[in-house]
């Protein structure tokens, strides 16, 4: 909205001056607006410093790693006006401290593209922060890899090839994201720690959605419809204490060999969702008895049942709030 409003210069005035008002009292703010200040501000910044980047599309320095604590940032606030393109690496783009060290990586306000890499674009062993990002039409074995925390916010990830888009060994949050027209044998996994996603859509994907390795996940407000591959949502029969829940989540036409849900032995409950019309080889998906269906539209009869019948509670069900439509996450990134 400045931006329609205020001339351009007083727009960019006004984000940089939020931005220095919250930055600690010894970070520095490196300004970049061409493809050597990039090199530069990446090759010097240190923890806490702010890398700022005007609008335009920059190459990233090869051989350059972002040091933990970094922020590296749009000016605008918008992704669209700052795009970098990462090309063919043979490295990641951050520095990992030691497994143990303090510190935070912070990607906002930017497009990522065209990284073309064996190996992860992002590799952290501390908390990692993306927010406002676009990470698009990248090769690689996946975008992030985190040891430590994982939050997103309201970022899009569009036609990425990767083994795994986002892979986590502690809690990852995920919220008002994108996730669409990506190929790969799993989309997000989940080595240890527990998922939470609010507010996204899972759409157009080829390839597993949620691999839950760790402590099980919550899921509310989402949108999983048009994917493929071998199984949407699997918590394995090795992780008897798992533990998912869906809130308001729509699942619908989807095509999955071994059904949308593949939940061998896993408690939880699945309130106000509408799970329907999923193709799958050997019927809808395997449930454990320990799950219970609250106020949800289910057709079962399609459904491969393991382990016993799941609890059904339509009883006393308040009028259901409506699950957010797939128009309605797209809306949130225009």
């Amino acid at each position: 909205m400045l931006n329609r409003i205020l001339p351009l210069g007083v727009a960019l005035a006004l984000v940089l001056a939020t931005l220095l008002c919250s930055l600690p009292a010894r970070a520095r703010v490196l300004p970049v607006s061409s493809d050597k200040e990039l090199g530069i501000a990446v090759e010097v910044a240190e923890a806490e410093d702010f890398i700022i980047i005007q609008p335009g599309h920059y190459t990233w320095p090869h051989d350059h790693l972002l040091r933990a604590g970094a922020l590296l940032s749009g000016a605008t606030g918008n992704p669209e006006d700052v795009i970098i393109s990462l090309g063919v690496l043979n490295s990641r783009l951050t520095d990992p401290p030691a497994i143990g060290d303090s510190g935070k990586v912070w990607f906002k306000d930017l497009t990522l593209t065209q990284y073309h890499s064996s190996g992860a674009m992002i590799l952290t062993h501390c908390f990692l922060l993306l927010e406002n990002c676009r990470f698009t039409q990248n090769v690689a074995e996946s975008v992030a890899q985190s040891a430590g925390p994982l939050e997103i916010r309201n970022c899009r990830f569009q036609d990425n090839l990767t083994d795994c888009l986002l892979s986590g060994q502690d809690d990852m949050l995920i919220r008002d994201s994108l996730f669409t027209k990506n190929t790969n044998p799993v989309l997000v996994e989940m080595l240890a720690g527990r998922l939470t996603m609010t507010d996204c859509a899972l759409t157009g994907n080829t390839g597993d959605l949620l691999q839950l390795n760790g402590a099980g996940g919550l899921c509310e407000d989402c949108v999983i419809t048009g994917n493929s591959g071998e199984v949407g949502i699997h918590v394995p029969i090795s992780l008897p204490y798992a533990q998912l829940d869906m809130n308001r989540c729509t699942i619908r036409e989807n095509d999955f060999q071994q059904g949308a849900l593949a939940l061998e032995i896993c408690a939880g409950t699945f309130d106000r969702c509408e799970i329907l019309d999923n193709q799958a080889l050997d019927g809808q998906c395997l449930l454990a008895p320990e799950l219970t269906f609250r106020c949800c539209t289910l057709d079962l009869d399609a459904w491969s049942l393991a382990n016993g019948e799941p609890v059904i509670d339509n009883e006393d069900c308040e009028t259901a709030d409506e699950a957010l439509s797939l128009d309605g996450v797209k809306a949130m990134f225009r």
